[in-house]
């Protein structure tokens, strides 16, 4: 029997929040379990245009203080309201989606699943973006009465030159996918998306997969049993994706702002920046 789990370990400087809960696949409910630890003063004060300048503030510091950045968070299967609960929470700022708006555009935010290590706020709330896949144009963060929201854009989004951070969070991401994983105690038929949690989890990679996108181009989530001699999780991953057919297009991945992104190759050529690299399961 599967247990499908969600856990958040989240460390702010010197600080500490832990969450998690265990739901095993019959319906019973583990207890839930929270450690606040300290966490970044509250910019949800003051006037208005107060807000918003802290809100951007925040945001500019976290992308590059060592205490902006969380060491932990795993969610599997938990809706995105739940998610941004936490987030929030940690991060001190009102963040909320645009329903309405959003499901204009073909976006409703339902069960999300993130495996993130050693991520800044800001690739935290890239990484939560980005699995919201509108039917036209894109979504965005924006900073607005004193919130900071998920809204739909008109225009697609633009791929953007990567800066020098990037670079080095991309190549620690790839390297890290050169480790070896066990996976020996793995015996039957797992859900390709229960392996794509594991690569995550034991590589300590940020693997994001946009399920809806893969979905909509033919995508079952089909169990596959593998057998792999000492692999490491890039072959691991390679070997997984190159079961996920698609009755539309192929599957790839890509690694860039230190997220590695599971699409169809579409989408990843369309948004891929210019110092990332589109890769593909067949790649030896």
């Amino acid at each position: 029997m599967y247990i499908k789990m969600w856990a958040v370990l989240v460390m702010v400087g010197a600080g500490v929040a832990a969450f998690g809960q265990a739901v095993p696949m019959d319906g019973a409910q583990g207890a839930p379990a929270a450690d606040f630890g300290a966490a970044p003063v509250s910019v949800m004060t003051g006037t208005i245009a107060e807000q918003n300048a802290a809100i951007e503030k925040a945001l500019a510091a976290a992308g590059t203080a060592r205490a902006g950045r969380v060491s932990q968070m795993n969610f599997s299967d938990i809706e995105f309201k739940t998610a941004l609960t936490f987030i929030s929470m940690q991060m001190k700022i009102d963040l909320r989606v645009d329903e309405e708006a959003l499901a204009s555009k073909g976006v409703v935010p339902g069960l999300v699943t993130l495996n993130l290590f050693d991520v800044s706020f800001p690739q935290l709330l890239e990484a939560l973006r980005w699995t919201q896949r509108p039917t036209a144009g894109s979504v965005v963060w924006k900073v607005e009465d004193g919130v900071l929201r998920l809204v739909p854009v008109a225009d697609a989004a633009v791929p953007a030159k990567e800066t020098e951070v990037d670079v080095r969070g991309d190549a620690a991401q790839a390297a890290a996918l050169k480790r070896p994983v066990a996976v020996d105690q793995v015996k039957e038929a797992v859900p390709v998306d229960m392996w794509v949690g594991l690569v995550s989890r034991a590589s300590k990679v940020n693997i994001l997969v946009d399920w809806k996108e893969l979905e909509k181009a033919g995508l079952k989530k089909e169990s596959v049993m593998l057998t792999l001699t000492e692999p490491t999780g890039e072959d691991v991953l390679k070997a997984v994706l190159a079961t996920m057919k698609l009755k539309e297009g192929e599957v790839g991945y890509e690694i860039w702002g230190g997220l590695v992104r599971v699409s169809t190759k579409a989408r990843l050529a369309a948004e891929k920046p210019a110092a990332a690299a589109t890769r593909d399961a067949g790649l030896p």
